[in-house]
C-alpha cells in the first residue's frame, strides 16, 4: 500500500468514526464560545488541505473525499457556530441520547 492509499485510509478511518459536530472539530461540548468554534474550523479545513495536498493525483476518490469533509466540517461549523445554532444542537443531542435510553 503507497502513501496515496495510507492517506486515504486514515482520511476514511478518522471521518467514519465521529458522531457528533464536537468531535468533527475536535472540540469539547463544555463552555465553548463562538472564537473557539471559528478556530476549529479553520483548524480543520487546514488539516484536510495538508491531508489532501500529499495526494498528488486529482482523482475522483481524493476529490470524493475532499467533498464528505468539507461538507461534515461545514455542517458542524453551521451546527456550533453561536450559541442559539450550540443551544439546538445540544437539545437534539440529549433528545437523541433519551430515545436510546428509552429502546433499551
Amino acid at each position: 500500500m503507497g502513501k496515496y492509499s495510507q492517506i486515504l485510509t486514515l482520511i476514511k478511518g478518522r471521518f467514519e468514526r465521529y458522531q457528533t459536530y464536537y468531535q468533527i472539530l475536535d472540540i469539547k461540548p463544555y463552555n465553548v464560545t463562538d472564537e473557539m468554534v471559528k478556530e476549529a474550523y479553520d483548524k480543520k479545513c487546514q488539516e484536510m488541505n495538508l491531508f489532501l495536498k500529499d495526494c498528488e493525483q486529482a482523482n475522483e476518490e481524493v476529490e470524493e473525499i475532499r467533498e464528505i469533509m468539507q461538507l461534515a466540517i461545514d455542517d458542524a461549523y453551521s451546527a456550533l457556530k453561536d450559541e442559539n445554532s450550540r443551544k439546538h444542537y445540544q437539545e437534539l443531542l440529549n433528545y437523541i441520547e433519551k430515545q436510546k435510553g428509552e429502546e433499551r
